[in-house]
């Protein structure tokens, strides 16, 4: 196990490498989710907001890409995902 003295030590990319490779081998998902919400902010504190709206679009289109492609059936994505859908306009559509 590594030192905080020792990643400090790191250079970002080589940080990068070894977290990533932790987070695949084990199967780490969560990780993984809380890296793509926090790249876009990243991306806007380091310069490049063009980059980060970029992404945020990509990720919407993927999102409603898979919903799209799971429509036909009664067990379909967004059948089983309504209880997010919910929860989130629940709690954030000020309508």
């Amino acid at each position: 196990m590594a030192t905080q003295e020792e990643l400090d030590a790191m250079d970002s990319e080589a940080l990068a490498d070894r977290a990533l490779d932790l987070a695949k081998h084990r199967l780490d998902v969560g990780f993984f989710w809380d890296l793509l919400k926090k790249i876009p902010a990243a991306e806007a504190m380091a310069g490049d907001v063009n980059e980060a709206e970029y992404d945020l679009h990509s990720l919407y289109q993927r999102f409603h890409g898979l919903r799209e492609a799971d429509e036909g059936g009664p067990e379909g994505l967004a059948e089983v995902l309504r209880p997010v859908y919910t929860e989130y306009l629940l709690a954030h559509d000020g309508k």
